[in-house]
């Protein structure tokens, strides 16, 4: 491609060498091959600045393109967060309940939240039937546990 120009340059150059050797007097034929020269020019101007301008618009795309891969990467690594987080609070949400059935409690509150919608505060271990299967799982084990314990 610079040959091309060179050689486009060098073109240029031996017509302007022959303008100005010509004894033509007539002002319109010389105007008229300055502006063909001229505008030859330009246009090799104009090739090589369109040129640079889609090189450097490649350039930025790639730029972007890199950007756009990194953001793509953060929001999956954000989803798998997500999704995660989610699934250890259902987990943390059912051992919850089984503890407050196990303990006969308010599953919401505990008994704490007097504005509670389930208990209105009176959640506390005990306030409802116990439900036997999760006590005998979560429970006993640490009652068995304490009196091993205070029978040393």
């Amino acid at each position: 491609m610079k040959s091309n120009n060179v050689d486009i340059e060098n073109q240029i150059a031996i017509l302007q060498a022959m303008l100005s050797k010509i004894k033509y007097d007539d002002p319109k034929f010389r105007l008229q091959l300055k502006k063909e020269i001229g505008d030859h020019h330009k246009g090799s101007e104009q090739i090589t600045l369109t040129k640079e301008i889609i090189r450097r618009l490649r350039i930025q795309n790639k730029k972007l393109l890199g950007q756009v891969s990194d953001l793509r990467a953060r929001l999956n690594l954000s989803k798998t967060s997500e999704n995660e987080i989610r699934i250890r609070l259902n987990e943390l949400t059912k051992q919850n309940n089984a503890i407050a059935g196990a303990l006969g409690s308010c599953n919401i509150c505990w008994g704490e939240d007097p504005d509670c919608i389930q208990c209105s505060g009176k959640g506390v271990p005990g306030w409802r039937k116990l439900n036997k299967r999760l006590f005998d799982t979560w429970v006993l084990p640490a009652l068995d546990k304490l009196n091993g314990l205070q029978n040393q």
